[in-house]
């Protein structure tokens, strides 16, 4: 099975390190997992990084001015933190740990930009009503030409994404589904972990969503459980 990774399930998770993350990255192997973060995500964990640490840096620099309104004594000054070269560090760091971690990233898709352009426009999921979801719709997309490399494993994404679901947040939205159809997967043998979490593995091929890391842990925990009981 290939699992991937959605940026808003590790977002705040720089180094990996989470509970949740650890379990599924150290016992994928066990479990027959391929984890797989597409190229989109590993940048915009990047974006996060630069913006939480400006951010922080602002933080202290406005406590550093009001301690200088009040006279306080801070007994240092601020260091000097070279953004650029702390973030490409921190890439550099994060791309090691995938690869230690034998996470595979998923390049970025082939999508020409008409059709991203016309995917928009339509507001055709991922993307949104007011058309926000660029990131989401390239992820997609790689999801998409991993399928078309691999066409007779299974997936399951792990997002706390709403935009892949339907409205009433059970199934797997109808576009996601056109564009699966348009691959040639049977519909079947695609659900969502909620909808269907008994349906036997047996049958080839499938799709599905879990709304966090966590959920998908405990997911294969009861899968287990179950095929040894």
């Amino acid at each position: 099975m290939y699992v991937i990774l959605d940026t808003n399930v590790i977002h705040q998770d720089f180094h990996l390190s989470m509970s949740a993350t650890h379990e599924l990255l150290d016992n994928a192997s066990n479990r027959g997992l391929t984890v797989c973060v597409p190229e989109v995500v590993v940048r915009e964990m990047v974006k996060h990084f630069r913006e939480q640490t400006e951010s922080i840096l602002q933080r202290l620099q406005d406590v550093h001015r009001g301690m200088d309104r009040l006279q306080l004594q801070l007994g240092s000054t601020l260091p000097v933190i070279d953004v650029d070269g702390v973030v490409k560090e921190f890439e550099e760091r994060f791309r090691e740990r995938l690869n230690e971690h034998k996470v595979k990233v998923l390049p970025l898709p082939g999508v020409n930009v008409e059709q991203l352009l016309e995917r928009g426009i339509s507001r055709r999921r991922p993307f949104k009503n007011d058309g926000r979801g660029m990131f989401d719709a390239l992820i997609w997309e790689s999801v998409v030409e991993l399928w078309r490399q691999y066409p007779d494993e299974q997936y399951a994404v792990i997002t706390e994404d709403k935009d892949y679901e339907d409205t009433e947040g059970e199934r797997i939205h109808p576009d996601l589904l056109a564009d699966l159809g348009a691959e040639g997967i049977a519909a079947q043998n695609r659900t969502t972990s909620e909808a269907d979490s008994d349906l036997p593995r047996t049958l080839g091929p499938y799709f599905e969503l879990h709304k966090s890391i966590q959920s998908f842990n405990e997911d294969w925990s009861r899968r287990s459980r179950n095929q040894t009981g």
